[in-house]
């Protein structure tokens, strides 16, 4: 009997998932097709579609024109986003089930709802990252908030890839957390669809891995990038090459920045020297701290990791803004953390960090539309913010200080 009833349970529960997908897709098919979008999905899902159907390659010139085609009716404008294929060959893996779909709007419909359920992944994973309980009114404000923020709806609309790209992030530190080595040098392996953006972290953790011997994260890694890779060299032997040339030429055209970048269009005189000397600087405390915890618990590993994924934004290489969503996850540990400190002053202060980060961007954007900088402004405030919240409670973290009630209650005892 209860074999039977668990299995009716399995069988409504699997009902309900398909029909909220179901009905999901329904949803962005409506939004597809009226609300212009997805430009970065287009790109992708043309060049892929072209590769597959009549060996086209993604990054030709030919390519490109037929996707500025499609979205603009004519060729890119000085203005206008260039819309090249720039991720390794091997990203078919994640686009091909797309791009065998003729209908854009209902591939794109289903893209949307991919990269969705992708972003609750990024919820789930970093709230057990961050040991925070799932089930709680938590899940429902930071899932609010993930879906709200200004870089997630950017990406969102756009049906940018690195909502992907960030979710095998957080399921690669979630496995590193774990000890999960071999899984950890999978997804990390798959996060090089778009390997700009989680890089740095990736170098320092086969570093550190090393140094403590864990061997498999490596071999798992290299194993695993060494099979995407020469598994699209025998579908198109010269798609590196091809690759990177598409790569620098996008980065004439695209609003891509790092410091330098950043403040040399805010402050054309020294913005330059300003951004690189903040590099290296940021560079050098990433660094330092890992020399430092050579061994740490679960936690002071988890705050390494996410200060070197929001320390790498500011080490050089050039991102989108909207890569920024990546730094979702070091929310519930910082929010955590200063619950644990303060209580009930805790919640106010995770409140208004909430209220900065979420409608403070969104003002910035607002108020500085129609600006030629704007992207240059857009890149510094919730990078530097949550940077400062990560040194806020790194001595907490690192050096295990009990909280401040739990040391009263103490000096209480001894009284009594």
């Amino acid at each position: 009997m209860r074999r039977t009833n668990k299995a009716i349970f399995i069988v409504i529960c699997i009902t309900a998932v398909l029909v909220l997908l179901v009905g999901l897709t329904w949803v962005n098919y409506r939004f597809s097709s009226s609300i212009k979008g997805g430009d970065d999905f287009l790109s992708y899902w043309l060049g892929t579609r072209l590769f597959l159907t009549e060996g086209q390659s993604a990054y030709s010139e030919q390519t490109t024109s037929q996707v500025q085609i499609m979205a603009y009716g004519h060729q890119a404008r000085e203005n206008e986003e260039s819309l090249i294929f720039t991720s390794p060959l091997y990203s078919l893996i994640v686009y091909a089930p797309f791009a065998l779909i003729p209908d854009l709007i209902l591939a794109r419909s289903l893209w949307m709802t991919l990269v969705e359920m992708a972003m609750l992944g990024i919820v789930f994973f970093s709230l057990k990252i961050s040991n925070c309980r799932s089930e709680s009114s938590g899940f429902l404000l930071y899932s609010l908030f993930s879906f709200l923020w200004y870089y997630s709806t950017r990406a969102l609309i756009s049906g940018d890839v690195i909502i992907i790209t960030s979710f095998f992030v957080v399921m690669g530190i979630w496995a590193v957390k774990k000890g999960e080595w071999e899984f950890a040098g999978v997804v990390f392996a798959l996060s090089t669809i778009k390997p700009q953006y989680a890089i740095i972290l990736i170098i320092i953790l086969l570093i550190w891995s090393l140094s403590i011997r864990k061997y498999k994260f490596a071999i798992w890694f290299f194993s695993s990038l060494t099979f995407l890779i020469f598994g699209t060299i025998l579908l198109q032997s010269d798609w590196i090459i091809q690759y990177l040339r598409a790569s620098v030429q996008n980065l004439a055209t695209l609003n891509v920045y790092n410091p330098a970048t950043a403040f040399s269009a805010l402050l054309p005189g020294v913005g330059t020297k300003i951004g690189w000397s903040m590099s290296g600087v940021i560079l050098a405390l990433i660094i330092i701290e890992w020399i430092r915890v050579r061994k740490p618990d679960e936690k002071k590993l988890v705050w390494l990791i996410y200060l070197t994924l929001v320390g790498a934004v500011f080490i050089g290489l050039p991102v989108e803004t909207k890569s920024f969503i990546m730094l979702l996850p070091l929310l519930p540990m910082i929010f955590n953390v200063i619950d644990e400190r303060w209580r009930k002053v805790g919640v106010v202060l995770n409140g208004a960090f909430y209220v900065m980060l979420l409608a403070g961007i969104w003002f910035i954007y607002f108020s500085t539309k129609g600006n030629v900088n704007q992207t240059a402004i857009m890149f510094f405030p919730a990078i530097s913010f949550l940077f400062i919240l990560m040194y806020w409670i790194r001595n907490w973290v690192m050096n295990s200080v009990k909280p401040w009630y739990d040391i009263a209650q103490e000096e209480l005892k001894r009284f009594r």
